[in-house]
């Protein structure tokens, strides 16, 4: 279970049953997880992409790299 934000684990649920969605979210969101969810493989996929482009972004962001340095 993380404990800190920095250990904070996101999880991505997928499936077309709104209320399986919230009840998985719910469940992970108290066991302090990041939830994202999904109805669609296709919305899933999407979400995927920006995770990963916000990601890319942040891990080659110069300021945020002197941040991370302490500088």
């Amino acid at each position: 279970k993380p404990s800190t934000p920095q250990e904070k684990v996101t999880i991505l649920i997928i499936d077309d049953d709104e209320h399986i969605l919230r009840t998985f979210a719910e469940y992970l969101s108290v066991k302090d997880y990041i939830v994202e969810m999904a109805k669609t493989g296709a919305e899933a996929i999407e979400k995927k992409n920006l995770a990963k482009k916000v990601k890319e972004s942040i891990e080659y962001n110069p300021m945020a790299e002197a941040l991370r340095k302490g500088k």
